[in-house]
């Protein structure tokens, strides 16, 4: 009887201790498992973030132009940025289609050299996805095909004839996504106080004070967008 109470108790005893003998297991085999899926998942979070800070088909890029009117855009609109574009992705390479003279499209590489001291800011629209699909691919066709071409606008006048750089970014995607980036200001909200010379130099007295305008700075301040990277 006593031998049989012994039997039964070290079974109990064995059972016990290879319950908890297998938790510990387990739970050691689990503490690696979470180890391991958190080393994963920082790993992804590392690379989406490296490719979110890539260029992106539709970015919007700023940088100091080294053109003849850059001071004059800069004092004018309180801003460093006087020049800006759209970054396009055809066949594996950048480039970015810019209001010059003419609007065209030029190597992202180049674009970045010809800014002052080569520094630029790169900005996303928030949740543009239309220009993942093929409706949105041909309608940003249709509307590139439309600009490319057509003469610079050293008037800041808002008509499609002629255009400038801020211009063609925000009417692309108001005829895109239907949306405004940037905040439309007449000519006389603008500082011209210090540059006053030019101004008359280029319209002469008939300065046209309440034409439409649109700066890069306005398209920088949209909240609409988000910052994706800068080198300033």
């Amino acid at each position: 009887m006593k031998k049989n109470i012994r039997i039964g108790i070290i079974m109990v005893l064995a059972f016990v201790g290879g319950f908890w003998l297998t938790q510990y297991v387990m739970k050691k085999l689990g503490a690696k498992d979470e180890e391991k899926q958190a080393e994963v998942w920082e790993n992804r979070v590392e690379e989406y973030s490296s490719e979110n800070n890539n260029p992106h088909m539709g970015d919007i890029i700023f940088q100091t132009s080294t053109s003849d009117q850059s001071f004059a855009i800069q004092e004018a609109s309180n801003s460093p940025y006087s020049h800006v574009g759209i970054i396009e992705r055809i066949k594996g390479e950048f480039f970015v289609l810019e209001g010059v003279q003419p609007v065209k499209r030029t190597a992202l590489k180049d674009w970045i050299n010809r800014g002052e001291d080569s520094k630029y800011v790169i900005k996303r629209i928030r949740n543009i996805e239309y220009l993942k699909t093929e409706k949105g691919k041909q309608h940003w066709q249709q509307l590139v095909d439309s600009y490319l071409g057509k003469p610079y606008d050293s008037y800041f006048q808002w008509s499609d004839d002629r255009i400038y750089c801020s211009e063609l970014v925000w009417k692309i995607f108001n005829q895109l996504l239907g949306i405004e980036i940037g905040e439309l200001k007449e000519l006389n909200e603008f500082d011209w106080h210090s540059i006053e010379d030019q101004l008359l130099e280029r319209y002469g007295d008939n300065i046209p004070w309440e034409e439409k305008i649109i700066s890069p700075q306005a398209i920088f301040n949209s909240p609409l967008l988000i910052e994706i990277k800068s080198t300033y």
